[in-house]
């Protein structure tokens, strides 16, 4: 099943790619100047541009194109595969807290793909940062879930089964607006 994923984002967002040698947006290339003006100066002045203002993924990218070697219009042609990858792995964290049947795991993986609004995985700040925000949830989520007191014999936390403090009051039960009665 892992192959067809990536069969398919290659075919969805990395065909161009193959296709071309340019990226889809001339955001890119503000992007890609942003980085180059910032490994040149090796200093960040605001009062250039609104984009001075964040500086950290442009740092990061200049830090990364530098270092690696790599070619900046390359990078910029393959963000949209890499982004969609690290959204699939964000998207596959959370569904591993959520569904426990690995088929319909898979199938919330296809659709979140064939659902993809194209041209939104761009080379920009935006994409990491909402990666990195799904899968910084579903980690903290796990070290929580596993820091509950447990109850004896079970191992799952006291409020699953009703041990402990016992239920909790409902406070609009009464004002029939919980999907629960």
């Amino acid at each position: 099943m892992l192959w067809l994923l990536v069969v398919l984002v290659l075919i969805l967002f990395g065909a161009a790619v193959f296709v071309t040698d340019v990226p889809r947006g001339e955001v890119a290339f503000r992007h890609l100047g942003i980085a180059d003006a910032m490994s040149r100066n090796v200093a960040i002045d605001p009062n250039i541009d609104a984009y001075f203002n964040w500086p950290g993924f442009f740092a990061l990218l200049a830090t990364v194109l530098g270092t690696a070697g790599l070619d900046p219009v390359s990078v910029a042609l393959w963000a949209p595969v890499f982004n969609v990858g690290l959204w699939l792995v964000a998207v596959a964290v959370v569904t591993r807290y959520l569904i426990s049947d690995p088929r319909r795991r898979w199938l919330v993986l296809w659709l979140f793909c064939l659902g993809n609004w194209q041209d939104q995985d761009y080379l920009s700040p935006r994409p990491s940062a909402s990666s990195s925000t799904w899968l910084w949830w579903p980690w903290h989520w796990g070290r929580w879930q596993r820091s509950l007191p447990t109850s004896a014999g079970s191992g799952a936390p006291t409020w699953q089964h009703g041990g402990g403090a016992g239920p909790r009051p409902n406070p609009i039960r009464g004002a029939g607006l919980a999907p629960w009665r």
